[in-house]
């Protein structure tokens, strides 16, 4: 699996403080919203709110995105193994082999090979 890391552990900690400030700007919001045209609750408050949410969660969720890590989907790969004792063409490793990842506005290439240990 392929994994493009962000800021090393400030990701996990943008996104954190992140979530803190949006609960606070949501809920600050809807209040002052709903203060502004008199919904202090029933279901304009209600809406109000959820309203309000849903724009903020986008704006953060966002915001989180450029701090986020990028995972690509899987790539399988294998080696067959000759026997208990084989090596590849007498050798304890493979040629070099390629896998392909493509996503998050890229194609990513990497090269592996398979090694024997005794």
């Amino acid at each position: 699996m392929l994994a493009e890391v962000d800021w090393g552990g400030l990701a996990d900690y943008v996104g954190a403080l992140l979530d803190l400030i949006k609960k606070k700007v949501t809920a600050y919001l809807a209040a002052a919203i709903g203060g502004a045209i008199g919904a202090s609750g029933g279901p304009v408050g209600i809406l109000i709110g959820m309203a309000v949410g849903a724009a903020v969660g986008w704006v953060f969720d966002q915001l989180k995105g450029l701090f986020g890590d990028e995972v690509f989907k899987p790539v399988t790969v294998n080696a067959v193994i000759p026997s208990l004792t084989g090596r590849w063409a007498g050798r304890p490793f493979t040629a070099p082999a390629v896998a392909d990842y493509r996503g998050h506005g890229g194609h990513y290439q990497l090269t592996y090979d398979w090694r024997m240990y005794d």
